[in-house]
């Protein structure tokens, strides 16, 4: 890429994010519209070995600082709001797991590989955070509830990958994954 047409591109994501922004929708889906509408090919594989290790290394970093400095956990200790994270908690695995494990059945998968479907969909990471925190900023969810689902994020997003390798480690699942 040179560098004319990478200033191009920087200036069209500026645009994207701040019509978004414009039109009342987040900045953060200006850049994904952008996204989708690039060319595939050489020129999206020269953006990403570009602006990856800048993302990865600084900006993602930099958001879940932010993120977690918006995140008051002494909250949980009011009253009977721990509680309340517990059962957000969960109902959140309930209905997102048990959700995706039953219509993997449905769709004719076995039980481990339906099982697998359901540990890995529990799983909620970045966009819930972008979600949570644009809520946050326009006062949708005050501070307390805010606490309480990125709590819910974290131990669903964490708990994914060790319950699969625990799933994978077993003789059931591995003869079954053809």
């Amino acid at each position: 890429i040179t560098p004319r047409l990478f200033l191009v591109i920087l200036v069209l994501w500026v645009v994207s994010v701040s019509t978004t922004e414009w039109i009342g929708l987040h900045a953060v889906f200006g850049g994904f519209l952008l996204g989708v509408a690039m060319p595939r090919g050489l020129l999206a594989e020269h953006l990403i070995k570009r602006l990856q290790p800048l993302v990865l290394i600084g900006l993602v970093p930099l958001f879940f600082t932010v993120s977690g400095l918006k995140t008051d956990l002494s909250v949980l200790a009011q009253g009977t709001l721990w509680q309340i994270a517990l059962a957000v908690i969960a109902a959140s695995i309930f209905a997102k797991a048990v959700a995706c494990y039953l219509a993997a059945r449905l769709c004719g998968e076995n039980h481990p590989m339906a099982l697998a479907v359901g540990i890995l969909m529990n799983a909620r990471g970045m966009m819930e955070l972008i979600l949570l925190n644009i809520a946050l900023q326009n006062g949708v969810i005050k501070e307390d509830l805010f606490s309480v689902l990125v709590l819910m994020t974290i131990v669903t997003t964490m708990m994914a990958t060790p319950l699969f390798n625990v799933l994978q480690r077993r003789t059931s699942f591995r003869s079954q994954l053809d």
